[in-house]
């Protein structure tokens, strides 16, 4: 998974020993990070406590606990994983969760809104409109603009999707 070879790749580049990833669902990239990096403690967390119970019996092979991003500070750990997330926040959410971050973030989007998306949306929109409106769909300088006042960021890719080093920005 390329996803996986691209957050270890980070978490070696910033020599983290302790990875954190949010809202995990399935934790099927965390269980790929496990393989390529075994030697990464890693904390998974996810808000639903059926999830975190399920995890809990399913991997082992890491730490799961209930956690809101929304409530809840940043675990211990040396980097932090945001991936796919971002579509369940409002900007003013992620703004407030981008700034509880001290240590490195890695932010792999969920969807990024370009030429396709946005005819997609606008398809839905006129020729079906009893169509779900769900999740939050950003332009790259929509969401960089939430992490900016606090963040200066690296982009990467993580296979086909970018990914974005996030690094608290320190006061001269």
């Amino acid at each position: 998974m390329r996803q996986a070879e691209a957050v270890v790749a980070v978490a070696r580049r910033v020599r983290a020993g302790r990875l954190c990833s949010y809202g995990v669902g399935t934790a099927a990239l965390e269980r790929a990070i496990v393989r390529e990096a075994c030697r990464l403690e890693l904390t998974c967390t996810d808000y639903a406590p059926q999830t975190v119970a399920r995890l809990q019996t399913l991997f082992p092979e890491a730490l799961v606990v209930r956690h809101d991003l929304l409530a809840d500070g940043p675990l211990p750990a040396d980097l932090h994983l945001l991936y796919r997330i971002d579509t369940e926040f409002s900007n003013a959410q992620l703004r407030r969760i981008f700034a509880r971050f001290e240590e490195p973030v890695v932010v792999v989007p969920a969807l990024l809104l370009g030429p396709r998306v946005l005819g997609r949306e606008v398809y839905l929109r006129l020729f079906r409109p009893r169509a779900t409106r769900a999740g939050w769909v950003r332009t790259k300088a929509a969401l960089r603009a939430l992490w900016t006042p606090t963040h200066d960021d690296t982009e990467s890719r993580a296979g086909r999707e970018p990914l974005f080093l996030l690094e608290r920005r320190r006061c001269a």
